[in-house]
């Protein structure tokens, strides 16, 4: 048993390392080559050397925006979880959310609701927070202005289910199982200039993977996506 936790492990971190690489590599490159023509227009007098300039703060942006992803992935380790989990309301969690990204999602004019009571699941703040951030942030980028977005959580001896629903344009039925892969992005409906690196649903989905849960993707009675999620309340073996 040792043997196979260690060599899971090992492959963890060979292929956050893989991810690593493959998610910075491109940006990166992309910052090298604007950067060069910036100094050559810039040199010249050039009037584009200011859009030169703005698509390298975008570039610098969705760089910063993968490692952040990235470094999500690496501490959200079955090792690391196990050790620091415990009793967590996952209400408090999504009001404290909420309330981080509200300014996000008004400039957009759009709404979002939240409904539950108290739902304790024994996990982390972090990887709650996290999961939580992930949901919300990837509905709002993906709806467009005036969207309504609906949370619930529901808590039985059982499970706790999440569920997250939008208004905006969905997924196709043959998508849904690619978005939970890393690095896929689903560009329809993506907001122009949006900072995504296709990270998002994936973190989900491992996140999910450490409560002993399910996630199903499917049609919201608002018109767009129904993300739902069950997490286990049952101590794992």
């Amino acid at each position: 048993t040792m043997f196979a936790r260690l060599g899971n492990a090992f492959e963890r971190e060979q292929q956050f390392a893989s991810n690593a690489a493959h998610e910075l590599r491109t940006p990166l490159s992309v910052m090298k080559i604007n950067l060069h023509n910036l100094a050559r227009e810039v040199a010249q007098g050039k009037q584009t050397g200011i859009d030169r300039f703005n698509a390298l703060q975008n570039d610098t942006d969705r760089m910063i925006h993968a490692v952040n992803q990235i470094l999500l992935l690496s501490r959200t380790s079955p090792e690391v979880f196990e050790i620091q989990k415990g009793k967590v309301d996952v209400v408090l969690i999504a009001q404290s959310v909420i309330t981080d990204m509200y300014s996000k999602i008004e400039n957009k004019r759009q709404e979002i609701s939240l409904e539950g009571e108290h739902a304790i699941l024994r996990s982390t703040e972090f990887t709650l927070y996290t999961l939580l951030q992930n949901l919300i942030a990837n509905v709002s980028t993906y709806s467009p202005e005036g969207a309504s977005i609906h949370l619930s959580i529901i808590a039985d001896p059982f499970k706790t289910v999440i569920i997250i629903e939008d208004s905006g344009p969905g997924i196709p039925a043959e998508e849904r199982s690619k978005v939970l892969q890393r690095f896929y992005r689903n560009n329809a409906g993506l907001t122009a200039g949006a900072v995504g690196s296709g990270l998002g649903l994936a973190i989900v989905g491992q996140i999910v993977q450490l409560h002993d849960g399910t996630i199903s993707l499917s049609t919201s009675g608002l018109g767009g996506l129904k993300v739902r999620i069950e997490l286990s309340n049952r101590e794992q073996r």
